[in-house]
């Protein structure tokens, strides 16, 4: 029986090629590990009637540990503190998801959304905004620019949103907020989990995985980009079914 050797050689070509694309994948992957974000932030009244914020808006930003505990980690009584004891509080704070392209029920998208008040007739801020699975260390994923609100306005809201790039494994994220006085650089209040449960165990995840076309199991859970030899067993004997090649018999 004859074969086509310019045939066989295009399938194993073939075949090759699909190989060197799922292992460079799966490298690409293990690269893009590093915690990126997209985030912008404006009051809400900016946004309109939008969904959310123009994509355009969004800024690449480098996540950064957080390098102090948590107040609320040190100490439990800091709720009431927000509540009584400074010129400055958060009268509400809410939280928003979007975008889960897999419908696994892990979003990609973040809004946090917040009314800060002061006994001052106005005074200027700057917040940063955190995130921590259910275990971990806090990791900032935003530092916002100065803005200004207005004693007990109901006007002023103030809107963070997040989109995850890479970094973020499927998980329950907490949310912490911090609010520093743009003159001293002070921080005044924070707020977190422990004041509001709109903060805590969102159901959040990157947009690499969330996006992620191949199969689970065509990619190796060893690690490096390597094919396990089950899977690269399959694709060549494939190839040799797609190039009429048939297993040699014993006369």
């Amino acid at each position: 029986m004859n074969f086509s050797r310019s045939g066989t050689g295009r399938h194993i070509q073939f075949m090759i090629a699909l190989i060197l694309a799922i292992s460079t994948n799966n490298i690409a992957l293990a690269e893009d590990s590093a915690q990126m974000v997209r985030s912008t932030a404006g009051f809400k009244s900016d946004r309109g009637t939008a969904d959310r914020h123009d994509p355009a808006t969004l800024q690449d930003y480098d996540v950064k540990a957080k390098s102090t505990p948590a107040r609320s980690e040190k100490q439990s009584s800091v709720g009431a503190q927000n509540l009584n004891c400074c010129p400055y509080r958060i009268y509400s704070a809410r939280t928003q998801l979007f975008d889960d392209l897999d419908l696994d029920g892990f979003y990609t998208y973040l809004r946090v959304s917040m009314d800060i008040d002061t006994d001052y007739f106005d005074a200027q801020l700057f917040v940063q905004v955190y995130l921590r699975g259910e275990i971990g260390n806090w990791f900032r994923v935003f530092d916002s620019e100065v803005f200004t609100i207005y004693g007990n306005s109901g006007l002023d809201d103030y809107e963070v949103e997040t989109e995850l790039l890479s970094g973020f494994p499927p998980d329950y994220y907490d949310v912490l907020i911090e609010v520093y006085d743009a003159y001293t650089g002070e921080l005044v209040l924070e707020y977190g989990p422990a004041e509001s449960p709109a903060l805590s165990l969102l159901a959040m995840e990157d947009v690499i995985l969330d996006n992620r076309s191949l199969p689970r199991a065509a990619l190796s859970s060893g690690g490096g980009g390597s094919l396990s030899i089950a899977l690269l067993g399959l694709l060549l004997c494939l190839a040799a079914r797609r190039s009429g090649i048939a297993p040699a018999r014993h006369l």
